[in-house]
This record gives C-alpha cells, structure tokens and sequence, in this order.
C-alpha cells in the first residue's frame, strides 16, 4: 500500500468446516504465535517465506501457516526465527482440519487469495477494532464488500508505549526493470486512521474498509488473552 510510509520493525471442501477442531484441544496461546510469526517477518523476510507469495495476503498466509507448526530447533533453522520463544504450540488435533491446506472454493490449498482468507478463513469481527485480539486481520477493498480485497493487514505486539500497531506487506511495487518486490511493515493504529488515502482509514463510515476478521480457528478463543495492546 503506497503512500503511508511507516517505518520498518526493528528488529476446505464443501461441507467441510476446518475452522472447527474436532476432539478439543484449543490453544489459548495460538493468537499470539500468529502474531509473533507476523511480527517476526517484520525484521526481514524468512527464507522459508517463498519471494513469489510475498504481498500482504502471503504475509497472512506465512504468519498463519509457522504459527501452526512444531517449533523446534529446526523449525526455528528454516525460518530464521531469532526472537525468544513463541510460545505454546497447539496441540496435533486443535489445527487438524487447517494442515491440509486454506479453505478455498476447490478445497482445502496451499495458497488462498485474499478474498478467500476473508470469505472462507476468517470470520467477521465487527468494525470497532478496540475490539481486536492478537493476530486478528483488517480487510480493505476499494469498490466495497464484493470486490476482491486489495489490501490487508495483521495486529501484532503493541508499540513501547502501548500503542496498537498493525503489520502489512507493500506489495511489489512499480513495473519492469523498475519493478522492486516491496517490504513488510509496521504502522501504529493512530497513524493508520489518519492516512493521506481516505480508503485505507479503518474506519466504520469508510465503504472501502471491509472491517475487522479473525481466523475461523481462534473464533472460539477466549478474549482474556486478546488485547493487541498487551
């Protein structure tokens, strides 16, 4: 998303329902893994972050995927993680239905668009984001609710001074030899209200801002482990 210039981190088939682990099993802590992986990314792409899925919905993507896996010594090898332990992993049968994939019209796939983490991933959350949990995601689209999403974003670890902070992918940006593929970054909530581009302001009378979602596999979790300022 051009134009807002924050600075950079320091540092399913049919019928079928993966959203909803069966036998238990839910992982308090699973809201803040996908945060910390976000966030994570911020400090320059992961080598197992595949360059061609680098754009905000790849960023979602990776985020959501790492945090579903064992992180082991090795994982933390393939992915480069640095940072201090991501906590908890959730156990084999609370992400059973998600390992096979992202829910899309053809089933279960790797990759999912945009419109289909939104539509088929996710679950709508209202538009209040003092509401937002960690790893909770914002959607715009400039054309209005049917239009394929542009661009999205993910809530990570709040600022020093508590500040709700948001990160996103730019996406490649220019064309041909001038074409650069873009950047991950972290924009504070304030600045993002206040952007120059009245259609990435998250706000309710905003037609472009589709609002806020979580991912249909934390729905369920409960709020007390919840606050993007935390």
């Amino acid at each position: 998303m051009a134009g807002l210039s924050p600075r950079p981190d320091p540092g399913p088939h049919h019928g079928h329902d993966p959203g909803r682990a069966e036998g238990g099993g839910r992982s308090r802590g699973l809201p803040h893994l996908v945060r910390g992986a976000a966030g994570a990314a911020a400090g320059g792409p992961s080598p197992a972050w595949e360059p061609a899925q680098r754009d905000c919905a790849g960023l979602l993507r990776f985020a959501f995927r790492e945090a579903l896996a064992s992180h082991t010594a090795t994982w933390r090898q393939r992915v480069a993680f640095t940072t201090g332990a991501p906590g908890q992993d959730p156990s084999p049968a609370f992400a059973q239905g998600w390992r096979a994939g992202f829910p899309t019209p053809d089933g279960p796939q790797p990759f999912a668009r945009g419109l289909y983490l939104r539509r088929l991933a996710c679950d709508p959350a209202g538009r209040d984001l003092q509401l937002a949990r960690p790893g909770d995601l914002i959607f715009f689209a400039r054309g209005g609710a049917h239009a394929q999403p542009e661009h999205a974003m993910a809530f990570v670890r709040s600022d020093v001074d508590g500040a709700p902070m948001l990160i996103y992918h730019t996406g490649p940006e220019g064309g041909g030899n001038f074409r650069q593929p873009g950047e991950v970054r972290r924009v504070r909530l304030d600045d993002l209200l206040h952007h120059p581009e009245p259609d990435f302001r998250p706000l309710p009378e905003n037609p472009a801002f589709l609002g806020l979602y979580r991912w249909r596999l934390l729905a369920g979790e409960a709020s007390d482990a919840s606050n993007p300022r935390s």
